[in-house]
């Protein structure tokens, strides 16, 4: 079996069920510009390429400024409380790697203060090496910037390395920075493109990594 020393892992979707605060925060985006709320389903299909890419997507038919609106949601993610939850097994996991000795970072399209205020409510931070949010790096997924610089700065063979996400955002990802990628079914991602999506595991629980590592 391969042997993998290092991990990284997207947030939402992945080690978080964010469904809820995502919605939420795109509603009260909707509401300054006195537009109408949008249904969970209609909101979750933009989720995975940043911020911006998202809420473009959410006002392309109305005439607002998206850059007052990508402004307005990010404070609201960094106030907001927080009513998402991990899902299971994801700190089982992290602790599992740390006892493996295996290095662990996050990389996520997420605004970055967002991502650091979600992580430290649930008392996960202290488990990465590394957290990236969207402002961390100059490049967002599906760029490989991030698996570059990790490879780089942290001294580790892209041949061990493995990414776990949710979204073809993160196979995107893996498969432009040349590692190996996890796909876990119960994420974001429609169940028709996951099935189309170029990955080396499927699981269903995030347990099930450590059969290989």
């Amino acid at each position: 079996m391969k042997k993998y020393s290092a991990v990284i892992f997207d947030l939402d979707g992945t080690l978080l069920n964010s469904t809820k605060d995502i919605v939420e925060a795109v509603n009260h985006t909707l509401s300054h510009f006195n537009l109408p709320p949008r249904e969970e389903a209609d909101v979750m299909r933009f989720v995975g390429k940043g911020i911006k890419h998202f809420i473009t997507e959410v006002l392309k038919e109305n005439n607002v400024s998206i850059e007052d609106a990508v402004s307005i949601q990010t404070n609201y993610y960094e106030t907001k409380e927080i009513h998402s939850s991990l899902y299971p097994n994801a700190e089982s996991l992290l602790k599992y790697l740390k006892t493996k000795n295996i290095k662990i970072f996050l990389v996520t399209n997420k605004p970055h203060q967002a991502t650091l205020k979600n992580l430290d409510f649930f008392n996960i931070s202290h488990y990465f090496d590394a957290i990236y949010g969207a402002e961390a790096l100059p490049k967002q997924k599906p760029n490989p910037y991030s698996i570059d610089f990790i490879s780089e700065n942290f001294k580790i063979n892209k041949d061990e390395m493995i990414f776990v996400g949710d979204s073809i955002t993160d196979s995107e990802t893996a498969q432009n920075g040349d590692i190996d990628f996890i796909l876990m079914n119960y994420g974001f991602e429609k169940k028709d493109r996951r099935e189309t999506l170029k990955v080396n595991y499927r699981f269903d629980d995030l347990s099930e990594i450590m059969t290989i590592l």
